[in-house]
Formats: structure tokens, C-alpha cells, sequence
């Protein structure tokens, strides 16, 4: 996003300037006068009724508790006029003034406000307040503005909101008036409260002081500045050539064994079927894996679609000025720009402005290439030609490399992929513009370690999830070695890590925590349907593994409710061998297993399921248990498996809302990984979903809870409230 930066700076205001804001947005506030001198201060003090607080009138003091500018709990006239002398001489002005305001009754203590931040626009805040506020750290985000709705979940998520019921003894107190007031706070920014030109960018009140009776805000602190930086965003440009380009060109293409080389390579293995031109101008005579080679862009007899520019860094603005009418898409793969510090800022600024003056739109630079198994494109090798439904985004090359290799293995049949690294003109947000509005893209992945445009990120991520499109957002860069670390990759800024949570929770979108758990979700978005009720059947041997497993569940909040008397009375008519555990979970051990070749195992999920409400049957087996203690144990596995699947089919063909979900376990020996992977393809292609790990697939199942429940509430009318969010 371009960007206007305001010429105002900001400043804090006086605590009476404050108190007079917080009466603008209809905050209740203590009975309050301002007095210049000590016998003012004892006559406002008698006027609004003892015991007083005496607060310093000063925009150089936000901290008064640090400072010492606050006395409490005075209740007579002398102790005023001492605390008057001391707070009015820590102002520094001969005009000084102090605050004198009646005590608020006890209650429990939150802190909540608002502010502006550079990278998501106005959020708003709440948490456990006092003194202690950043040792407890038990805050909650959402980006503004929100409504009731989205308040309510936050107070909810405070592990001090249990205080809010009543805790030992004391009264419950109603959450209704705090929530109103943070969707109040919310939209401070747009109400225009302060006037002029000034606009409110950080507002906090600490303490909120919540009682049965009503709340009181103790201590108010604000901050105020110019107006918001107006955005200036481009129309998107038509990506469709992008993923189904004509012609392609390799630009600083070589014949030594350099990443363009290789890239080319991947391009003509995956049969790539249209015209394809290395372009070297030291090469002119010469064939690169059997294609001639082209001294300049200008020697091939057409205009390219997509150029892949490989060229050291200081020669890409030349060479982007070069390719004007020549190039509609630039991929810079080539690094040494931004991430790299100052000089190479400066250098990436001068190949935006050769890329705008030649009409050229870039991707990168600083990354690796595009997928796209339409146009028969890809910049990775071992790759099987599968059109799919899933499209990515990922900030790193090399980890765009890495989802479509486990993605492939993992069976998550990625359609589009494109590696954007420091995302100098087509951003993050333009393609994920383009994969909502792109019929073939139902589930979009997406890697990102940075953002300039967050407000626009969020709409988009909204835009999605009313469009039925599940996001699986994995955030590069939360800790504080992580941010560092992005910032020397990309050249960009993480940012808060609880705001891309808050953001990701606002949206409905899934925000996993590592790439496994990134690629399991993908997976379980891609063959699942979003259920709203988490109820989970486990059926398979180990009891170990059940326990564990449902140790998991409950972590994630999903349900393993127990079988009913009757299901179980049916389940004991099967003929169950002893040994096998008939409750939720169910325990088949190898003997088990055995029965009628593997025939068992559905029959015991078909007859719980026409007993028992249920969301999820995860069938889950160990491949080298069954090796070593079944004779047949190979053709077992692949017996269960194919039952599983006429499950599956059965259940979508009756409508039944249960799923299947399919989880197989290796040990990491490459025979047994094959095994695994020759059961499991069958079953991807029959649409079942298949897991090499219990606890992934258990984590693709919670992610497809989170996102029914987001559909429901949507369907019930409630999405998050539109608005002005200007950083």
C-alpha cells in the first residue's frame, strides 16, 4: 500500500483534556473539578465529597502511579492542600493545575482502550487492569471497528472474566455495559470526538473500575494527532496470463548448473506447452535444455506473458526498462534488495520505478517462481501434473518449495502457488483478491511474514469466508527472533503477533502454528465439509493412542462423547473378540482388526452411527503394528481402508452430516512410507481424507469446526462490522 504520511505529530493530552474526551464518548466518569491552588482544590474536594484523589494536570506525566503524581484516598481538608503543593510542583509551570476527583467505589480492575497501529489501523483492547496489567498480560485485541458480538468474545476470552460471575462470594456483574463501551472505543477514531484535524490514536482507560452497580473510569490517558494516512491502491490487474501464460521467458538463463538453470529444467519437465525462450545475451548461439536461446527479450518474435528475471541485482531496473512491450509479468527471483538492508531498499525502489515506467507488473523479488498446474507451469522438480482447488501464497521461496512437496505427499492438490518473497508491487493481498473471485480456488493457503496493508488484508480474509472459501493463514515471524528473522528475509515488518491472532478470529480464517499443522489443515479444507459440532468418534487399536488422543481433543475442544448403554449392548451382539474397548474411544487391538479380513472395523462404525449423533469417525491404524502382528497384516490395512472409503461414500450418499476421516501411521521406514502412501491414494482420489499422524488429522478436524461454527454465525446474520481503519 502507498501510503501519505501525516506531516502532524502526535502529543498527549492534559488528564482534564482527557476526562473531557472520555465525557465526549460518554464514559462515566468520577465526580471531577480542576483547581489552581490549594484552597480551590480543598473547595472542590468538600464540593463533591470526600474521600478525593488528586491527579497532576499535566500532558508530560501519563504514568502518574510511576511518577508520583496521584494521591488517593483523602479525606480531609488538610491533607488535600498538602497533596496539592506537592502534585501542582511536579508539573513544572507556574500555571499548574490538579485534577481533584471523588474515589471510585472498589471493584474489579480491567484496563481497556484503543489505538492506532501502523500495520492494522484502529484496534481496540481489554483486559485485566491495574497496576499489574503488564505482569499479568491477560489482554485481548480485535482490529475496529466490532460490535457487541465481537466484545462479548473478547471479555470471554480474559482469564480474569471467571471474576466477572461473582467470584467468591462477591456479585456478578453484568459484561453488557463494558461491551458496549469497547464498540464505543471502537470507532473513536471515526467519530471524529477530538475536532479539527486532530484525530484520537491512543486512548486507554486503566483502571476501569466494574462493579454490579456500574463502572467508573479511574485513570484516562490519550493521545492525539493528525489525520490518517489515505491509502492509495491500485485496480488489480488481470492475473489469469499469470497461471495461463502463452509464452514464458527465462532471463538470465545459463547453462551451468545455476537456479534459473534448474528452474527452466523443472518448467520443461512438467510439460510446460507453450513457447518457452532462455534469454542470455552472452549466449545468443547456444540451446539450454534444447531451446534456442534469445540474445534479448527483444529477439523473441512476440510479447511474453511471464518472464522470469534472473539476473544479478543491480541489472533488474535495466532490464525491466529493457522489456517495456516485451513483458507483462516480471518474476524477480533474484535477492539482494530490501532484505539487505538501506542500499538495497534503494535498489528495490528503483526497480519499482523501471517496472511502472516499462508497465510491468512484478512479483519479488527475492523468491523462487509460480506454480500452476493449468498452465502447465512450476519451478519445483518431482512433481505429478494434478489440477487442484487449492491456491497459495507464501512470502518465502523456499517454503513454497516445501508446501507443494508435502503438499503432494500429503495428498492436497495445490492448483496455484505463487512465491511472492518482499512483494514490491503485487502483493500478498492482490492475489488473494484474485483466489476469492477465482472460480477454480476453493481453499486458499497462505504464508505471510509481513503486511503494509492490513485493514485491506482483513476485508479480503471476510471477503473469503462469505464466500465459502476456508483460509489457513500461517504468520511468519511471532516471536521476537522470528520478527527479526523476517525482517532480514523479506525486508518487512511482522508486527504484533496477538493482532494477526485477533484478526484471524474476527475472520474466520484458520491460524495454525507450524507448517505441518499449515499443510493438515489445508488437507482437511480441501476433502472436509465444515461442521459446526466437534463430536468425534476414535476407533482404533492402541489404547495408548486413544488416550492420547483424546488428551488431544480436548485440547482442541472437540467432543469424544461417550456410547450410550443401547450402542453398546449392539456392539457387544458383533462378537467382539476380548480385549477391545466398546466405550468412545474404541480399542480394536490386533485380533480385532483381524475378523473377517478387517471387516469388523466398519461394521462397529456403522453400527455407532446409526445410534449415535456424531460429526467425525477418525479411524486411526498403526502400519507397522499391523505388519508385525498379522500375517496379512499389508492387505488387512488395505482392506479397513477400502471399507473406510465405502463409508465415506455411503454417508455422502445418504446425506448423513458424519464424515470419515482416515489416519495412518508409519514409522518413518521407507517401505512402510510407501505402503502408507499406495493406501492412502486411493482413498484421496475417492475424496477420503487421509493423515499420517493421529493428531493431524485431529487438527484438520478442529479446523473445520472453527469454520462451520464462523458459517453459522454468518448465516445467522453476524459478520464483522465495516468501517473507516486507516492506520
Amino acid at each position: 500500500m502507498d501510503a501519505t504520511d501525516s506531516p502532524f505529530t502526535t502529543s498527549w493530552l492534559s488528564a482534564v483534556a482527557a476526562h473531557e474526551l472520555a465525557g465526549r464518548l460518554d464514559i462515566p466518569v468520577p465526580a471531577w473539578q480542576v483547581a489552581h491552588d490549594a484552597d480551590e482544590a480543598v473547595a472542590a474536594a468538600e464540593s463533591i465529597g470526600f474521600p478525593v484523589a488528586l491527579k497532576a494536570d499535566s500532558a508530560h506525566v501519563v504514568h502518574k502511579s510511576d511518577a508520583g503524581a496521584l494521591a488517593l484516598d483523602l479525606v480531609s481538608a488538610g491533607s488535600v492542600s498538602e497533596a496539592y503543593e506537592r502534585l501542582s510542583g511536579l508539573t513544572g509551570s507556574p500555571d499548574a493545575s490538579v485534577l481533584v476527583q471523588r474515589m471510585a467505589p472498589p471493584g474489579l480492575e480491567i484496563v481497556v482502550g484503543s489505538f492506532c497501529d501502523a500495520t492494522f489501523g484502529s484496534v481496540v483492547m481489554a483486559g485485566a487492569g491495574g497496576r499489574l496489567v503488564e505482569l499479568l498480560d491477560d489482554v485481548a485485541f480485535r482490529l475496529s471497528p466490532v460490535d457487541a458480538v465481537d466484545a462479548v468474545a473478547m471479555l470471554d476470552s480474559l482469564r480474569c472474566r471467571r471474576l466477572f460471575d461473582g467470584y467468591r462470594g462477591e456479585p456478578a456483574i453484568d459484561v453488557t455495559p463494558v461491551a458496549m463501551l469497547l464498540t464505543r472505543l471502537s470507532r473513536i477514531d471515526a467519530d471524529g470526538v477530538v475536532g479539527g484535524e486532530r484525530r484520537v490514536v491512543e486512548f486507554e482507560v486503566n483502571p476501569l473500575i466494574v462493579t454490579a452497580a456500574g463502572m467508573y473510569a479511574v485513570d484516562i490517558r490519550a493521545r492525539v494527532g493528525g489525520p490518517a494516512r489515505s491509502a492509495r491502491r491500485r485496480s488489480l490487474p488481470d492475473l489469469s496470463p499469470l497461471f495461463r501464460p502463452s509464452s514464458v521467458a527465462m532471463i538470465g538463463a545459463s547453462r551451468r548448473p545455476t537456479i534459473s538453470n534448474r528452474i527452466l529444467g523443472h518448467i520443461v519437465d512438467y510439460g510446460y506447452a507453450g513457447s518457452l525462450h532462455p534469454v542470455n545475451g552472452s549466449a545468443a548461439t547456444d540451446r539450454i535444455h534444447g531451446l534456442p536461446v534469445s540474445a534479448s527479450l527483444t529477439d523473441v518474435p512476440h510479447p511474453v506473458d511471464y518472464g522470469i528475471v534472473a539476473v544479478p541485482a543491480d541489472a533488474v531496473p535495466e532490464t525491466l526498462r529493457a522489456s517495456a512491450g516485451q513483458m507483462r509479468f516480471a518474476h524477480v527471483i533474484t535477492s539482494g534488495f530490501a532484505e539487505e538492508g538501506e542500499n538495497g531498499r534503494l535498489m528495490q525502489a528503483e526497480l519499482l520505478d523501471a517496472a511502472r515506467e516499462a508497465g510491468i507488473t512484478v512479483i519479488g523479488p527475492n523468491c523462487l517462481g509460480l506454480h500452476s498446474a493449468a498452465g502447465g507451469l512450476t519451478f519445483v522438480d518431482g512433481l505429478v501434473p494434478v489440477h487442484g482447488d487449492v491456491g497459495v501464497v507464501a512470502q518465502s521461496g523456499g517454503l513454497g518449495a516445501d508446501i507443494l512437496r508435502q503438499g503432494q505427499a500429503r495428498g492436497i492438490r495445490i492448483g496455484k502457488l505463487v512465491t511472492i518473497g518482499n512483494a514490491v508491487d503485487l502483493s500478498a493481498e492482490d492475489l488473494l483478491e484474485y483466489f476469492c473471485d477465482d472460480p477454480e480456488t476453493k481453499v486458499i493457503g497462505l504464508y505471510l511474514e509481513g503486511t503494509r496493508d492490513g485493514p485491506r488484508l482483513a476485508e479480503l480474509l471476510d471477503r473469503a469466508a462469505d464466500r465459502d472459501k476456508p483460509v489457513v493463514l500461517l504468520h511468519g515471524g511471532r516471536s521476537a527472533a522470528g520478527a527479526q528473522a523476517a525482517a532480514s528475509h523479506t525486508g518487512t515488518l511482522a508486527g504484533e503477533e496477538r493482532l494477526w491472532a485477533a484478526m484471524a478470529e474476527q475472520t474466520g480464517c484458520i491460524y495454525p502454528t507450524s507448517l505441518s499443522e499449515f499443510l493438515s489443515v489445508l488437507a482437511g479444507a480441501m476433502y472436509l465439509r465444515p461442521a459446526p459440532g466437534g463430536r468425534v468418534l476414535l476407533l482404533g487399536p492402541s489404547g495408548g493412542m486413544s488416550v492420547l488422543a483424546s488428551d488431544h481433543c480436548s485440547r482442541l475442544g472437540l467432543e469424544v462423547p461417550p456410547l450410550g448403554e443401547a450402542t453398546r449392548s449392539r456392539l457387544l451382539a458383533l462378537d467382539v473378540p476380548a480385549g477391545s474397548s466398546l466405550r468412545n474411544p474404541i480399542d480394536t487391538p490386533a485380533g480385532t482388526l483381524a475378523v473377517g479380513g478387517g471387516d469388523l472395523v466398519p461394521t462397529i462404525a456403522r453400527t455407532v452411527l446409526a445410534a449415535e449423533e456424531l460429526d467425525y469417525v477418525v479411524i486411526h491404524l498403526n502400519a507397522q503394528n499391523a505388519l508385525s502382528y498379522m500375517g496379512n497384516g499389508a492387505q488387512i490395512l488395505r482392506n479397513i481402508a477400502g471399507a473406510a472409503a465405502d463409508l465415506h461414500d455411503e454417508l455422502v450418499d445418504t446425506g448423513d452430516d458424519a464424515q470419515v476421516v482416515f489416519a495412518l501411521l508409519p514409522n518413518g521406514e521407507p517401505e512402510i512410507t510407501e505402503l502408507c502412501l499406495d493406501i492412502a491414494r486411493p482413498m484421496w482420489e475417492r475424496g477420503v481424507p487421509v493423515f499420517f499422524g493421529l493428531e493431524e488429522a485431529l487438527d484438520a478436524v478442529k479446523a473445520m469446526t472453527e469454520i462451520g461454527r464462523d458459517r453459522r454465525r454468518r448465516e445467522a446474520g453476524h459478520r464483522r462490522p465495516t468501517g473507516p481503519r486507516n492506520p
